[in-house]
């Protein structure tokens, strides 16, 4: 089935032409927001936003929204705006267990279906010299909770429980789900 991927995400993206999914990028007008203090339905609220601001556009298409969120103890972990926030978020981050909540949206004909993914992920203790070379290469810049787990920061992983392509931001065994609905 083709659909929209409400989203511009490299990592996204390959996932899905790795998958052999049929589909095309279009970036969603949404803009992230932090709802309630509950991760899983502040990744769903905003999956849902994206794939509406585009099916909005393409009422007569399938259109998939997802987003991805980071949660440690209460607070949810956003993008990083600077290096600033990106070191506070790694040191936060450090030998402790986080959650990783991919949520996915799919719009047919307002027909809608939404459900999450959740991923445990273990940091091992960082010391400060590799937070500030992570921090120079600038690849946890853009990313949910500053890190990319299939890039450099795969060496701060010390055992993920449940799904890798969740954490990468399309966890492929739900939107396969979502899409049969």
């Amino acid at each position: 089935m083709k659909f929209i991927l409400a989203s511009t995400s490299p990592r996204r993206i390959d996932i899905l032409k790795k998958w052999g999914f049929d589909f095309v990028a279009e970036p969603s007008s949404y803009k992230e927001e932090k709802f309630f203090c509950d991760a899983k339905r502040t990744a769903m609220a905003n999956a849902y936003n994206k794939a509406f601001s585009v099916y909005k556009k393409h009422t007569d298409r399938t259109v998939v929204g997802a987003d991805t969120v980071v949660a440690i103890d209460s607070k949810i972990l956003g993008k990083p705006e600077d290096n600033d926030k990106l070191r506070e978020m790694l040191k936060l981050l450090s030998g402790r267990t986080h959650r990783v909540i991919t949520a996915i949206a799919v719009i047919k004909k307002e027909k809608i279906a939404v459900d999450f993914a959740e991923t445990e992920v273990q940091f091992r203790k960082l010391t400060n010299s590799e937070i500030e070379a992570y921090i120079a290469t600038n690849e946890g810049i853009d990313k949910a909770g500053g890190y990319a787990i299939q890039g450099i920061a795969s060496s701060f992983i010390e055992r993920t429980d449940g799904p890798l392509d969740n954490v990468i931001g399309m966890p492929v065994a739900l939107l396969r789900k979502l899409l049969k609905k």
